[in-house]
């Protein structure tokens, strides 16, 4: 099994989610399955299907709300009938509503692209004590043949549900006019964002959304990058550069707040 993702629910429920290799030759058939565990993960029932359809899944993330429910986003890769060589990348969301015992058909989370945008993958989700999901994604662009579709676009977005719904509203990019920050001259080195998102709720109920990133910033660099939407907002402020000086090459991150923000 692989990229996995665990939420704890409720009453000491845990949620694995996995991508399942059905295939021994190739990655090119990875299901979407979800183990769960009743008493904190001390043992696990058989894995239930969210999605298997003989495709490329990738980027499997899982959120679980206040009412119960398990929300799953997976990442297809879809070939063109045009014979191009390239890919869709919609991102898709599945919704169980009976603790994790069967999961619902999918819903589309990307429907409106970014320009020159494939769709992307999934490299968040998060959900706030109303409801609303929010999903980070990482944009392909919609030439991708080279890269066999894969997110190697420098766009980063949040996609926002509304609450009670089944639709959701975006893309919000969250760097400057939706392009990473680079020096005057700097050189595209292939840097990958891979946002990750976390959702503070304060006393009055008042949300702010985090999410952290990668930044191309030229020679071989990257540094690491934080951004925040603010409640009711649409628009990201300012980007903040975490890492301060050039201190090297940046990969991956990870995000998380204190009760206090």
């Amino acid at each position: 099994n692989f990229a996995p993702c665990f939420r704890s629910a409720f009453f000491g429920t845990v949620f694995l989610a996995a991508l399942r290799k059905d295939s021994v030759y190739s990655y090119s058939d990875l299901a979407v399955v979800v183990f769960r565990s009743s008493d904190g993960g001390l043992s696990w029932g058989l894995p239930v299907v969210v999605n298997d359809e003989d495709i490329f899944n990738d980027r499997d993330w899982l959120a679980a709300d206040a009412l119960g429910r398990i929300h799953v986003v997976r990442s297809p890769r879809i070939l063109r009938p045009d014979g191009s060589g390239n890919w869709d990348r919609p991102v898709y969301l599945h919704t169980s509503t009976d603790g994790g015992q069967s999961y619902g058909m999918s819903t589309q989370v990307n429907t409106i692209l970014p320009l020159g945008s494939a769709g992307g993958s999934a490299r968040g989700l998060a959900v706030d004590p109303a409801g609303t999901l929010l999903a980070g994604i990482q944009s392909s662009p919609y030439q991708n043949a080279s890269s066999n579709g894969a997110g190697v676009g420098k766009q980063g977005h949040v996609y926002r549900s509304t609450v009670g719904s089944a639709t959701f509203e975006g893309p919000f990019p969250f760097t400057r006019d939706g392009v990473f920050i680079a020096p005057p001259g700097g050189i595209d080195d292939g840097t990958q964002p891979f946002p990750r998102l976390r959702i503070h709720t304060d006393v009055s109920g008042r949300t702010t959304t985090y999410v952290s990133w990668i930044g191309e910033e030229g020679g071989g660099e990257s540094g690491v990058y934080l951004g925040r939407l603010a409640h009711g907002s649409t628009a990201f402020d300012a980007p903040r550069r975490v890492v301060p000086g050039p201190l090297g090459s940046f990969r991956l991150t990870t995000l998380a707040i204190d009760p206090a923000g």
